[in-house]
């Protein structure tokens, strides 16, 4: 029998829609958007001819496939990507088609696994609409289809975060060790992720496990973790005698964002040719020049990462204005546009809160509409009410259900609007009605006014 479009609706909203065979039409449609994609861009006059990061990864890629694995200087830039990229071409040629080709199908199954993650995290309806919209959205497309380690990225960052889902869910030493395993690839094309991962390693002990089995669940995370990443540390170290835990970029990078001459964008300082893939030759030699002495790949790392942190220390006020830069440019917004979100003490605040950052004006303006000050005293005398309180008033709500409170909600958001009307603080009592079939009103009761619910 034919379902009928209602029922089809009823069914996402019950968030029941999906399973396996959604999983793969998510990744049919994400693969087709691709596929299509990837034939327009082959006239692109850049597609066999790669050019800044891509060039830098190519040329490293083409060197390792001929032998090279070790190399001559600690990595500088993300070193999983070409070695993959190495990989591909000692066994297929260098064919960049195919290279965008694997891209895009690491591409559609990180769509696939948004499904799971966001099924997981709320329900298959939700996971539906975010695997799809994942399998649609063009940022996602456009990076997977250029010479660059986002596509491996982005499916090692899902990849991480559903089996620490899953790891945290059932806490077991081979659960862990994957996550740890997941994560050590991800670190290796996202260097960024180790302080997450420490966090992680931190958050775990939150659970309530006896110690002895955190102790083995930390042991597990980090030993998946290193056994990925190790092989790319003593890489580094036999190429240079140098302890380099993935790469040696992060201290010229750093900089290139926090400098007196930063704008927000990705803008080099001039001592750095443009255009090249050796720019980080020209920051070992500004920096070798400007101590005296000659510097290794890491020293000129941590010798920039310096000179960005004091540029931070001394000018406050400067960051702070650039950092708001950053996020403008970051949303495509006009800097006047962003609008601080501020953490306040109670929801009735955020009106005030945002009035005072200028949005009401700001809304007005985009709508071509005459500004007028708005009357907020309703939420002033609200907040204040509710924050100096002239007393108490205690409650008992008596129902069935008071181990699920938010069955309750709306009758508790009313008695709180009705206590701060008369400027007194709520205090609830939750009673059990068996409660009070078993030992009377008047013992449970007594010191309480009554809202009885069910």
């Amino acid at each position: 029998m034919r379902r009928s479009f209602e029922s089809d609706i009823r069914l996402l909203v019950s968030g029941r829609a999906g399973g396996p065979a959604a999983a793969v039409g998510i990744f049919v449609f994400a693969l087709i958007l691709r596929l299509i994609y990837l034939v327009q861009i082959r006239t692109n006059p850049f597609f066999d001819s790669p050019i800044l990061d891509g060039l830098f990864y190519d040329t490293w890629a083409r060197e390792i496939a001929a032998g090279d694995l070790i190399g001559r200087a600690v990595s500088y830039g993300n070193p999983f990507y070409a070695y993959f990229l190495a990989a591909v071409y000692k066994v297929f040629g260098h064919d960049l088609f195919l290279v965008r080709l694997i891209q895009h199908v690491f591409g559609a199954t990180a769509c696939v696994l948004v499904y799971y993650t966001a099924g997981r995290l709320f329900n298959r309806a939700v996971g539906l609409i975010a695997g799809l919209m994942a399998a649609a959205y063009g940022i996602f497309i456009f990076y997977e289809g250029e010479l660059g380690l986002d596509s491996l990225a982005l499916f090692f960052a899902l990849l991480s975060v559903l089996l620490l889902l899953r790891a945290a869910d059932r806490p077991r030493p081979g659960n862990w060790f994957f996550a740890g395993v997941s994560s050590g690839f991800f670190m290796l094309t996202r260097a960024n992720i180790l302080p997450l991962a420490v966090l992680i390693w931190l958050a775990a002990g939150f659970k309530g496990a006896p110690k002895k089995r955190l102790v083995k669940y930390y042991a597990a995370f980090f030993t998946g973790m290193i056994l990925i990443v190790s092989p790319v540390t003593v890489k580094n170290y036999m190429a240079s005698g140098e302890f380099v835990l993935i790469t040696a970029h992060g201290g010229e990078t750093f900089y290139v964002g926090n400098n007196p001459e930063a704008d927000g964008t990705c803008k080099h300082p001039d001592f750095v040719m443009p255009n090249t893939i050796k720019g980080h030759e020209d920051f070992r030699r500004e920096a070798s020049r400007l101590l005296g002495r000659e510097l290794s790949l890491s020293e000129s790392s941590r010798y920039w990462f310096g000179r960005a942190i004091k540029f931070i220390r001394d000018n406050p006020g400067r960051y702070a204005a650039l950092f708001l830069r950053k996020i403008a440019l970051f949303s495509n917004l006009p800097v006047e546009a962003v609008i601080e979100a501020k953490d306040v003490r109670l929801i009735y605040e955020v009106p005030l809160s945002l009035e005072r950052e200028g949005l009401g004006e700001l809304i007005s303006r985009k709508l071509s509409l005459p500004h007028r000050e708005p009357d907020l005293s309703m939420f002033e005398n609200f907040v204040e009410s509710w924050l100096s309180p002239l007393g108490d008033v205690k409650i008992a709500i008596v129902g069935k259900y008071i181990k699920h409170k938010d069955a309750y909600i709306s009758v508790v958001e009313a008695l709180t609007h009705a206590t701060v009307y008369w400027r007194r603080k709520l205090n609830i009592k939750w009673v059990d009605a068996e409660e009070v079939e078993k030992k009377g009103s008047e013992a449970l009761l007594k010191d309480c006014l009554l809202y009885t619910s069910d």
